[in-house]
Formats: structure tokens, C-alpha cells, sequence
């Protein structure tokens, strides 16, 4: 679970990402930084927890993502085919994975 302390009039809300890294942000009011405590740990549980100072490409992330499957030979060449053709090979694929929004990604 995150805190918050109160700085020179802002109040930090510091928590720890899923990898154990402290990871802070700062707010001019206190209900903002609360808020935003409990929408990252809520992300968290569910595993949908960006860490938005991550450099990683979507490109990057599909790869280590099919890696980490369970596939059979046949299947993880294809999903390798598929990566470099849908994703490595357009316009998104080299944009950070903290940037993109899912209208984006649907489109």
C-alpha cells in the first residue's frame, strides 16, 4: 500500500510498482493524491498496472508477452509472424507501451 506526505504544500503519494521499485508523483491537493493511490493499487491487483516510466515498445512487450506462453513450435511461430507483421511492422510498435491508448490500439 502507498502513502502520502505533505511537501511544501504538494502532497507526494508514493507507492511500490509490481517489480518492488518506489515510485512516486506529486499533487497539489491531497483527495487527488489519494485517488490516484488507490486507482495504481487497484491496477495493480488486477494487472493492469502501466508503469509509465518504462521505455518499453509495444513491439518489445508482444515479444517478451509470446515468450512467456506456453506454445506448442507451430503456434509460437506464427504468433512470432504475427507480432512482426501487425505490430512490429506498423507505426505503433515502436511507440512506448506507457503512451498508447486503447482507441489506438483498436483502431
Amino acid at each position: 500500500m502507498g502513502h502520502i506526505t505533505k511537501r511544501s504544500g504538494h502532497y507526494r503519494a508514493r507507492w511500490l510498482d509490481p517489480d518492488g521499485r518506489e515510485r512516486s508523483r506529486t499533487f497539489s491537493r491531497k483527495a487527488d493524491a489519494e485517488r490516484h493511490l488507490t486507482a495504481v493499487e487497484g491496477a495493480k491487483l488486477s494487472g493492469a498496472y502501466i508503469d509509465h516510466a518504462s521505455k518499453i515498445t509495444l513491439a518489445e512487450y508482444a515479444r517478451e508477452w509470446a515468450a512467456t506462453r506456453p506454445h506448442r513450435p507451430t503456434t509460437a511461430a506464427r504468433t512470432a509472424y504475427l507480432i512482426s507483421k501487425h505490430i512490429a511492422g506498423t507505426k505503433i510498435g515502436d511507440r512506448r507501451l506507457s503512451t498508447l491508448r486503447a482507441s489506438e490500439l483498436q483502431g
